[in-house]
């Protein structure tokens, strides 16, 4: 883990979060329709549940990356340590004929 007090959250949180988002949409649906009494009102679904999670994933691969456990930590994968090497070269040159100048740069970067 880097340094960076940055907290995203995991492939868990992630799928807890899609499924709690759609349960809102369906349950301001309800709530549209002037309910009179509860009667149809949807329930939270049960985040436990695995087919639950996956149903409301986006892609398949997020639902295999889901069900096999895989989670990626963004933060530390974006902001690991790299050696990069930059070298600048410019000439300038001020004569009675004219400016002259002349630039270049190189970067290496090494992972």
């Amino acid at each position: 883990m880097t340094n960076n007090p940055m907290r995203v959250m995991n492939a868990s949180e992630y799928a807890t979060r899609l499924v709690d988002y759609y349960d809102q949409q369906d349950l301001y649906n309800w709530y549209y329709t002037n309910p009179t009494s509860s009667q149809g009102k949807p329930a939270r679904p049960d985040v436990t549940n695995p087919e639950i999670m996956t149903s409301r994933l986006r892609t398949e691969e997020e639902k295999s990356n889901y069900l096999a456990g895989n989670d990626v930590d963004w933060v530390d994968a974006v902001t690991r340590f790299a050696a990069i090497q930059n070298y600048n070269l410019s000439v300038a040159q001020r004569t009675e004929r004219g400016n002259y100048f002349v630039s270049d740069s190189f970067t290496r970067e090494s992972f």
